[in-house]
């Protein structure tokens, strides 16, 4: 069988664009109307992720989470020690693409248990806590790196299927 992944990512355009790095120091909204999906990396802090299909979710360790489906939530820091970076994507065909399909609403993961992350995680924070030329063309692409790695990671432990 043929790299599953490597086809879709072929068949269905990935593009992210990073809007925050750095400390979150207020609560904020995204909205499922804007039709995309979001990831959000928290390096360190405490904090409370909020939707209205399940209860809330804190967060007290390094993670990253993700909705590939547009879904309203909320971000709550609940301390002033949160640092992340968040941005939003599109995966192409929206809920035609499979991986919309296969994946659940939520997905959550400790990047402690995460290690083939790491370097790239590094690196993504390096960049954000930087201010350089390209800076934000790096952010994004990091980012689409970080999801295809998340997607090959679920593939091999076979959490999602297709």
């Amino acid at each position: 069988m043929g790299d599953r992944l490597v086809w879709l990512l072929n068949y269905f355009e990935l593009r992210a664009r990073v809007f925050q790095s750095g400390p979150l120091c207020r609560s904020t909204h995204y909205d499922a109307q804007d039709g995309l999906g979001y990831i959000h990396v928290l390096r360190r802090g405490v904090l409370q992720v909020e939707t209205a299909a399940q209860p809330p979710l804190v967060l007290d360790e390094p993670s990253l989470f993700f909705y590939m489906n547009p879904t309203s939530h909320r971000l709550l820091p609940k301390d002033k020690h949160v640092d992340m970076v968040c941005a939003s994507f599109e995966f192409g065909a929206g809920l035609r693409n499979p991986l919309a399909r296969a994946l659940p609403r939520l997905v959550h993961i400790s990047l402690n248990g995460m290690p083939a992350l790491e370097t790239t995680l590094q690196l993504l924070f390096r960049e954000a806590s930087e201010q350089h030329c390209g800076r934000q063309a790096v952010l994004d692409r990091l980012i689409e790196v970080i999801i295809i790695q998340v997607l090959r990671d679920l593939m091999d432990l076979s959490l999602i299927h297709i």
